[in-house]
């Protein structure tokens, strides 16, 4: 059995991976993150090793589309 009073909370996860809360519930509504290990009132919780296991699977910042980066014009 899981210890509850480790699992990490959405301002743990966000905590964890020096990110605002906000953005953790984006991911999560964006279906970004994994599915949370245990639920408590209503309140998604993981084990530390499932955000740090998804993390190393994550890509690489500016991966996946986005604005292209800015290009100048060519002077020719």
């Amino acid at each position: 059995m899981v210890n509850v009073a480790k699992l990490l909370t959405i301002a743990g996860v966000a905590e964890r991976l020096g990110v605002r809360p906000g953005t953790i519930r984006k991911y999560r509504s964006l279906g970004i993150l994994p599915e949370p290990d245990a639920m408590v009132n209503h309140s998604p919780l993981w084990i530390p090793r499932t955000i740090d296991c998804w993390v190393k699977t994550r890509p690489g910042r500016g991966t996946g589309g986005g604005r292209p980066a800015h290009r100048p014009k060519s002077s020719t």
